[in-house]
C-alpha cells in the first residue's frame, strides 16, 4: 500500500493531485518519516476566485542546492516545523519518492 492510499480519505483530489489540511500534512510527514519514505518538496496551495493557486513563498523544495544542504539536517523535521509555521488556510501538496 501506498501512503498516499493511507491519507485518500482525508485529502482532497483536484486534477489528480492529492492535497492535504496542515495538521494532515503533519500527520502525513510523520508517516513518511515512519516507514523511511524520501519527501521532496511540499506545495503550499491556497483557493481563490481562480481556483487552487500556488503560494511559492510557502512551499519548498527539498531537491534545490540553493537553497540548504538539506543532506546535513532531519528532513522529516524541518518539513513539519514548516508546515507549523504556515497559515492554517493553506493546503498542501507534499511530492514524495514512493
Amino acid at each position: 500500500m501506498k501512503i498516499k492510499d493511507l491519507f485518500q480519505d482525508r485529502s482532497v483530489l483536484r486534477h489528480g493531485i492529492y492535497i492535504y489540511s496542515k495538521d494532515v500534512a503533519i500527520e502525513f510527514v510523520k508517516t513518511c518519516k515512519q516507514y523511511n519514505i524520501k519527501i521532496l518538496g511540499i506545495d503550499a496551495l491556497f483557493t481563490s476566485a481562480k481556483g487552487i493557486q500556488p503560494s511559492m513563498d510557502d512551499s519548498v523544495d527539498f531537491t534545490a542546492q540553493n537553497i540548504l544542504n538539506f543532506k546535513e539536517i532531519n528532513i522529516y523535521d524541518y518539513a513539519i516545523r514548516f508546515l507549523l509555521e504556515r497559515d492554517p488556510k493553506f493546503l498542501f501538496e507534499i511530492v514524495i519518492n514512493e
